[in-house]
């Protein structure tokens, strides 16, 4: 779960900027530390995905994300939330709350039509749970190298 909540982090700060800008800005190497200190771009962003093969194109669904600050409990948090539609309408959406002083992860859900996880990050640990279509639930719980 350590490396879910490195790539969260990125995904997070890095999808929310816009293409021009990360590219043309973003560290070599990303972390919260490097990504902190930059103001975020509070916005949403959407991309029809596109794929090709032999020449012929066909919709591969679309993608959006998007960036809002909130203040919780006197405490402000981003929420970085993406959904994705698949040709066939099927959706998948997915959440990741961070705390906007240090981009330490709070929690991440994912869900789709046929699985689930939930993770929460307190006290160095992360616990939490994947569901999968018939299959129990299971719960997760390990450190979180703090």
């Amino acid at each position: 779960m350590v490396d879910l909540e490195r790539r969260a982090l990125v995904v997070a700060a890095v999808a929310t900027l816009p293409l021009s800008t990360a590219a043309a800005q973003a560290p070599a190497v990303v972390t919260p530390t490097s990504v902190a200190r930059r103001p975020l771009a509070l916005q949403t962003d959407t991309m029809d995905i596109v794929l090709v093969r032999s020449g012929a194109r066909r919709s591969g669904g679309r993608f959006a994300v998007g960036l809002t600050r909130h203040e919780v409990d006197g405490r402000e948090i981003y929420l970085a939330v993406a959904t994705d539609m698949s040709p066939t309408g099927a959706r998948t959406f997915d959440t990741l709350a961070v705390d906007a002083a240090t981009l330490a992860p709070l929690w991440h859900r994912s869900h789709a039509a046929t699985d689930s996880a939930a993770v929460e990050y307190r006290d160095g640990r992360a616990t939490g749970y994947a569901h999968h279509e018939n299959q129990p639930r299971r719960r997760r719980e390990t450190a979180t190298g703090r």
